[in-house]
């Protein structure tokens, strides 16, 4: 799980509820996920969202697919929340972490 501040261009990345709308599991998927991101923190407002980083910068678990994250933009303060299923290399995203 991280957070950063800000990110501000949503447009690229599709709502969850749409990505998952043929899944049967949908909602158990959706709950989960909001449920982790409540546990770090989200107020539980902005909608979750499917962030798609590509293969070639080397955040996934194979070279050829690329990696999906999960995303929420909470509204009140534009805090962001992603919650990845591998560790993220990148150093912009882990130095606010600490």
């Amino acid at each position: 799980m991280y957070k950063y501040e800000h990110i501000d261009c949503l447009e690229f990345m599709p709502e969850a509820e749409a990505v998952l709308q043929d899944a049967p599991n949908k909602d158990e998927v959706l709950h989960a996920i909001r449920q982790k991101f409540k546990a770090s923190g989200w107020e539980g407002d902005g909608k979750i969202r499917i962030m798609w980083l590509p293969p070639f910068l080397g955040a996934g678990i194979e070279d050829t697919w690329g990696l999906a994250v999960w995303f929420v933009k909470q509204s009140n303060n534009g805090t962001s929340f992603m919650a990845s299923p591998v560790p993220l290399p990148f150093s912009s995203l882990l130095r606010q972490q600490r």
